[in-house]
C-alpha cells in the first residue's frame, strides 16, 4: 500500500533557538506549552466524507515537536480523502491545514529469476534501487528472464514488446514487462483479494527489463559502472562503428561529464566517443565549462580535440566559461589555444564579458580573475574581428552596465560618443590616444 499526499507546498514551521545564544533561551515557556497537545490545540486526523478519525498524540516527544500515530484497519483508512493537520496555538481548529490524499494499493513486488550465464548481466543489480526498471545486457535476449511473486494469491504475467531499432542498427530492442494479477484459482485468495483493486507500479506494468545497448549504456553511466560499459560494448556493439554510434547517440560522454564521473568519461573517450558530439545544445567541453569543472575540461583538452571552438547556439566553451565567470576554465581554454576573435563583435569573448546578462553573474573579484587570464595571454585587444575594431562596442556595454571596472579594457583609447551617453542605441567611436 502506498500513501500519496498533495500538500501543495503548505508548510508550518516553528523553530525557536533554545541555546544560551538564542533570544528565546532555554527557559522559553512556550516550548513546554506546545508539547502539551491537549491545551495547545495541535492535532492530526484523517478526514472522511462527513467524519474524521483522530490520531493519538505521543506525549513522550522531546523539544517542541509532537508525534501522532494512528492504528486502524486499512479497509477503513482506504476511504480517507484528507489529512487534517492543526498547528494553531489554541484549541479552536481555526488554522487547520487540509491536505488531499489518496491510498494506492499495489500487489507484491516481482522477483526476477535470471539464467546462469556469463554472457549477460543485469543493470542495476538486484541489490540496487532500480525503481522497477532494469536493463538486461549481453548477447542473450530478454526472453530468458522470468519473474515471480512469493504470495501465492498472486501470479505474474509477462509480455515482450518489440521496441525501436537498436542504436547499432543490427537488431530491434525489446522490453519484457511483468504485471502481477490476482490468482483467482488459488483457494487462499478468497473474497478479500478482490475487495480493493490495485494499480500497476509503472503505467501498465509492475516491473520491466529492457534488452537494449542504448539502455544498457544509459544505466552504466547512471550507476557509474565502467564494467557494464565495457561488457555492453563487447557483447552488443562489438564493432568500432557500432560502438561509436551508440556512445554518441545518447551523448554518453556529455552525461558522464555532467555527472562529474571523470573515470567513466575517460573510458568513454577510449572507446571512441566523439568529443564534439552535440546533445541538448552542448558539447562535452561546453558542459564542463558551464559547471566550471576544471578536471573535466582538462580531461577533454588532453585528447587534443581540434574543435575546441565549436560554436553551439551562438556559444563556445570559452564564451560559456566567461558567462559563468569560471576563471580557471577560461585560463585552461586560452592555454589550449581557444580563439579570442570572432566573425562579429558579438562573438568576441572579451566583448561578451562586458554584456549585461553575463556581467551580472560575476562579482568584483571573479570579473578581475577572468580579465587577468586575458591579460596573461596578452589577449585584451579589441581589434579582434574580420570587421576590425570592437572597442566601441566594449565601451558602450561598459557604460550601459555602469561597470567602472571594465573601463580599463579601453584605458589606452580616447573615446567619444557619437550619439548620447546611456542611450541604448548610441554609438561610441574609439581611437588610439596619442601619448
Amino acid at each position: 500500500m502506498q500513501l500519496r499526499s498533495f500538500p501543495g507546498g503548505v508548510e508550518n514551521c516553528f523553530e525557536p533557538d533554545l541555546t544560551d545564544a538564542g533570544v528565546a533561551g532555554q527557559d522559553f515557556e512556550a516550548v513546554q506549552w506546545l508539547k502539551d497537545v491537549d491545551s495547545s490545540g495541535k492535532s492530526v486526523a484523517l478526514g472522511f466524507p462527513g467524519s474524521r478519525i483522530g490520531f493519538t498524540p505521543n506525549h513522550d516527544g522531546t523539544g517542541h515537536n509532537s508525534t501522532f500515530t494512528l492504528t486502524a484497519p486499512f479497509t477503513v483508512m482506504a476511504n480517507a480523502v484528507q489529512l487534517l493537520v492543526t498547528t494553531t496555538p489554541d484549541p479552536t481548529d481555526t488554522e487547520t491545514v487540509v491536505i488531499p490524499l489518496e491510498f494506492v494499493f499495489h500487489a507484491p513486488p516481482v522477483s526476477l529469476r535470471l539464467p546462469s550465464s556469463s554472457n549477460n548481466f543485469l543493470v542495476p543489480n538486484n541489490e540496487q534501487d532500480s525503481q522497477g526498471l532494469y536493463a538486461w545486457c549481453g548477447g542473450d535476449e530478454v526472453d530468458t528472464v522470468t519473474g515471480e511473486v512469493e504470495d501465492l494469491r498472486f501470479q505474474v504475467e509477462a509480455n515482450i514488446i518489440q521496441d525501436e531499432q537498436s542504436c547499432t542498427g543490427l537488431h530491434t530492442d525489446s522490453r519484457k514487462e511483468f504485471r502481477v494479477y490476482y490468482n483467482k484459482t488459488n483457494p487462499y485468495c478468497g473474497s478479500r483479494c478482490h475487495t480493493y483493486p490495485y494499480i500497476p507500479r509503472y503505467n501498465d506494468y509492475d516491473l520491466a527489463v529492457t534488452w537494449s545497448a542504448r539502455e544498457c549504456l544509459h544505466k552504466a553511466v547512471v550507476y557509474d559502472n565502467v564494467t557494464a560499459l565495457d561488457h555492453t560494448i563487447k557483447t552488443m556493439a562489438p564493432g568500432d562503428p557500432e560502438a561509436k554510434k551508440c556512445l554518441d547517440e545518447g551523448g554518453l560522454l556529455r552525461v558522464a561529464i555532467r555527472r562529474g564521473q571523470h573515470n567513466f568519461a575517460q573510458r568513454v573517450i577510449e572507446k571512441g566517443a566523439n568529443l564534439s558530439a552535440v546533445t541538448e545544445g552542448e558539447t562535452p567541453l561546453i558542459a564542463a565549462s558551464v559547471l566550471g569543472d576544471i578536471a573535466g575540461v582538462e580531461l577533454l583538452l588532453n585528447v587534443n580535440d581540434s574543435k575546441i571552438d565549436l560554436r553551439v547556439e551562438g556559444e563556445t566553451a570559452l564564451s560559456t566559461a566567461i558567462l559563468y565567470c569560471h576563471a580557471d576554465v577560461v585560463g585552461a581554454l586560452l592555454d589550449a589555444g581557444s580563439s579570442v576573435t570572432g566573425e562579429t563583435c558579438d562573438e568576441v569573448p572579451l566583448v561578451g564579458l562586458l554584456s549585461f546578462p553575463k556581467l551580472v553573474k560575476c562579482n568584483g573579484s571573479q570579473f578581475q580573475e577572468v580579465l587577468q587570464e586575458f591579460k596573461r595571454h596578452d589577449a585584451t585587444s579589441l581589434n579582434a574581428t574580420v570587421d576590425g575594431d570592437c572597442r566601441g562596442d566594449a565601451l558602450r556595454d561598459s557604460a550601459e552596465n555602469k561597470e567602472p571596472r571594465s573601463y580599463e579594457i579601453c584605458s589606452r583609447t580616447r573615446c567619444e560618443y557619437v550619439r548620447g551617453l546611456g542611450n541604448p542605441g548610441g554609438e561610441i567611436g574609439c581611437a588610439e590616444e596619442s601619448r
